[in-house]
């Protein structure tokens, strides 16, 4: 189950203040003794700690929708009160004479005049289709009306949010279309939007709001470069939208994926994620010598992470420096004698290498490197393995004490019953 919002715990909206947290978790607090409620008291205390400082605070900014205020406007004339509101059939008889009229000036403004009357009563009201109804009529006569036109934004932004909070996110993505078009510097508009297409499903227009609203965010930090709040929405969004970097991707999405990566280090130099992906992403692309110098980079500040020295030996691996590599997965078992992923590494790696040196009939290398294999494992495939090639080099009798091996582990091997027959056929 995915984690609940920090502000739906506390009973809060994004943009809520330093202050305002800190109240709402006191009362909080109160309401939930943590000696009675324990499990509820630790979500308070969990939404606390995720919101209190202004940098923690990005992390959870970049997956909440942002709350977007925007005042409703109406002149004098268009607030109308319950009693004095247009009806429909008023409306309608000024519409039919406006439209038989050719476009008659006082009809309009009396026509505009009505449907704003209505629109108010629906704003108060919450009735957003209904005003959004008028607003767009309005617009239709006439497209450079101000308070329909931001009220048509607002309207369609208050919509949106009620729409994607409960998961019509296509609806809400369309809203917020129309509401940018209307306000294309609206920086949070642009951010929902980036969230809400992609729970939509909608990947490609998602990458191209995050990449929107991450502009955004980079202008605003020019101009105020001590904005540590401004900074950590950026890395979060490049950690969060970097996306998973796999071999489907094309070349363009993977490089995109490492400058994104690159750009959170120049953001956050020591950031450990960022320099990890991009050295994982450079040996998916078997850009080898470059993940070198990244996983290098990243030992020598991480020394005893082992998830760095497992990758750096395949690195060494796969630029021919074997031994090296070995040498890198030994200090790794040195830290954690017990790593399964380390073990896994160095027994892939003999096996492949065994393998490699003999499909080219370099023979003992390739024994040299399966016999080290059973330090690690006593099967009856490597035993398998070393017979195989054991017979390729023409030495039968190793390869046949290599198949007896195999018998005394399973006696009803029937490949090595039969390799042993074979080789007894041929003394």
């Amino acid at each position: 189950m995915a984690e609940r919002s920090a502000y739906a715990v506390l009973g809060l909206q994004k943009g809520a203040t330093e202050q305002e947290i800190k109240l709402a978790f006191v009362e909080m607090v109160k309401k939930y003794d943590p000696e009675v409620h324990t499990d509820r008291f630790m979500l308070v205390q969990n939404a606390y700690n995720r919101l209190k400082h202004p940098k923690k605070r990005a992390k959870e900014d970049i997956h909440t929708y942002s709350v977007i205020a925007g005042d409703f406007l109406f002149a004098a004339d268009e607030k109308a009160s319950e009693g004095s509101a247009p009806s429909e059939a008023q409306i309608e008889a000024v519409r039919r004479e406006y439209m038989q009229s050719a476009g008659d000036a006082s009809l309009k403004n009396s026509l505009i005049r009505l449907l704003m009357q209505r629109s108010y009563l629906s704003t108060d009201r919450k009735l957003w289709a209904e005003a959004i109804a008028d607003w767009n009529e309005i617009r239709s006569m006439d497209p450079t009306h101000v308070r329909a036109r931001t009220n048509l934004m607002n309207a369609n932004i208050q919509l949106g949010l009620s729409y994607a909070l409960h998961s019509l996110h296509e609806e809400a993505v369309s809203l917020w279309e129309e509401a940018l078009q209307l306000n294309p510097d609206n920086a949070d508009l642009v951010h929902n939007l980036a969230l809400a297409c992609e729970k939509a499903g909608e990947g490609a227009k998602a990458a191209r709001y995050w990449a929107e609203a991450v502009g955004r965010w980079k202008k605003l930090l020019n101009n105020d470069p001590d904005n540590g709040y401004l900074r950590e929405c950026i890395v979060e969004a490049h950690r969060y939208h970097g996306g998973q970097f796999t071999a489907s991707n094309t070349p363009e999405e993977k490089s995109q994926a490492i400058n994104r990566y690159r750009e959170v280090l120049e953001l956050k130099p020591n950031d450990f994620d960022a320099q990890f992906h991009i050295a994982s992403s450079l040996m998916e692309e078997r850009k080898y010598p470059e993940a070198i110098k990244e996983l290098e980079d990243l030992h020598r500040k991480h020394q005893r992470n082992v998830e760095v020295l497992n990758l750096l030996g395949w690195a060494f691996v796969n630029t021919g420096r074997v031994d090296q590599g070995f040498s890198t997965w030994n200090k790794s078992l040195s830290i954690d004698p017990k790593n399964p992923a380390t073990k896994e590494n160095i027994v892939r790696a003999h096996l492949t290498l065994g393998k490699q040196f003999r499909d080219k009939g370099m023979f003992t290398p390739a024994i040299v490197h399966l016999k080290k294999l059973l330090r690690y494992v006593q099967s009856a495939e490597v035993y398998m393995e070393i017979g195989a090639t054991y017979d390729m080099k023409g030495d039968v009798r190793s390869a046949m004490q290599a198949y007896q091996q195999v018998l005394s582990i399973d006696s009803k091997h029937k490949a090595a019953r039969k390799a042993l027959n074979d080789l007894k056929m041929r003394r």
